[in-house]
């Protein structure tokens, strides 16, 4: 399951955020073979991009959902968009917000952090891409 290798991921060891940390995870778990760049480049979205707006787990999920779902361009890529929309859609109603901010008054610990928005993310990334058939697979473009 995407969530266990995220868990595996959010190990404090690993020194990872949540936006990596999912970003990290679903490389690995869809076998995306993404780029150093793209993975650097999810560190911006933790702590909901240092303004404690979109949660960064949740952001990198979009992210992932693009790499899987967009057709080139977001004018032609229908179920990209529908994926996105149910993604922050449900991520919303599961936890009553997507706001950084709200989420960590709400569920972050000292000892598990930001294990329940990851674990929330996770579980419906991979509900919502194997509802779009993609539950794997290299992404080569």
């Amino acid at each position: 399951m995407l969530k266990d290798c995220a868990l595996k991921y959010y190990d404090p060891k690993n020194d990872l955020s949540c936006s990596e940390t999912l970003l990290y995870a679903a490389n690995e778990y869809y076998d995306l073979h993404l780029p150093p760049s793209m993975l650097k480049a999810s560190s911006a979205f933790g702590a909901g991009m240092y303004y404690d707006e979109v949660c960064g787990a949740c952001s990198s999920c979009v992210a992932v959902i693009g790499t899987l779902l967009s057709n080139g361009s977001a004018h032609k890529s229908d179920d990209m968009r529908s994926a996105v929309k149910e993604m922050m859609s449900r991520f919303h109603e599961e936890l009553h917000d997507h706001y950084c901010g709200q989420l960590k008054e709400r569920y972050q610990t000292e000892e598990k952090r930001c294990e329940k928005m990851i674990v929330t993310a996770a579980d419906l990334l991979e509900d919502i891409l194997h509802k779009y058939g993609r539950t794997s697979g290299r992404i080569d473009s």
